[in-house]
């Protein structure tokens, strides 16, 4: 029997079989080897629903000394979070509490262009284009004596309560690979619990293990930047 090609309906079918959760507008989205498809999917496998959970239970799933360190900088990393998802191994996880609601929390958030107002390590940021759930920047960082330039996109959805990024497919980046994902839950106080993950390799600029030190110590910096600004409404500088 002569075989089909693979048409969009087969595709958006194959892809509905390994993660039926996934939106129809993101499968209409994607065709071939979406990363943002791939991203989305690791944030759903790796964390609660955001509509059935909320933030305090979240937080009570933690072992004692995440939430120590929770109650005394608002952050921890790691968290207790784990996958059995092969796509989504290697991701640095976090948990943040932020003092914003969960509306305004996203909103602030999915402001990408302005991650250097408050992200010291990042040398210029420039918006490439914005659209209503959807952003691509260009980004400029320095590691040691290496400027290093690459072009993220971000996806949001209000629906799912989830931000996730990876590098732009087809531009000529520095960065071998550079995902991740916010997932947020609402709590009682109004505030926000939102769980943080990230995966970085800057490629041949830096050894494996001492990019693993670095990735780690400055992902705490970075939730300390990001949780002060978003508290902030926008107006922290470090």
């Amino acid at each position: 029997m002569e075989q089909q090609p693979l048409t969009a309906s087969l595709l958006k079918q194959s892809l509905l079989f390994f993660a039926a959760s996934i939106p129809a507008w993101l499968l209409a989205a994607s065709a071939g080897a979406d990363p943002a498809l791939l991203v989305y999917r690791c944030a759903i496998a790796e964390s609660a629903s955001t509509e059935t959970i909320s933030g305090e239970e979240i937080l009570a799933r933690q072992p004692e000394k995440v939430r120590r360190a929770l109650g005394k900088r608002g952050f921890s990393s790691p968290a207790a979070l784990a996958t059995s998802e092969v796509e989504c191994q290697g991701f640095i996880q976090a948990i943040v509490v932020f003092e914003q609601p969960r509306q305004k929390t996203l909103e602030l958030l999915a402001q990408t262009h302005r991650q250097m107002e408050f992200l010291p390590n990042l040398r210029n940021v420039r918006s490439v284009a914005r659209h209503e759930n959807e952003s691509l920047d260009h980004h400029e960082i320095k590691i040691i004596f290496t400027k290093l330039e690459y072009r993220v996109r971000n996806h949001w959805s209000h629906e799912e309560w989830t931000m996730w990024w990876h590098l732009e497919p087809g531009y000529a980046n520095d960065m071998a690979s550079l995902d991740g994902y916010w997932r947020f839950y609402e709590l009682a106080d109004g505030g926000t619990v939102a769980i943080y993950a990230s995966r970085i390799d800057v490629g041949p600029y830096l050894p494996a293990s001492l990019q693993a030190s670095l990735s780690r110590k400055k992902l705490e910096e970075s939730l300390r930047h990001f949780r002060s600004w978003v508290n902030s409404g926008g107006s922290y500088r470090p």
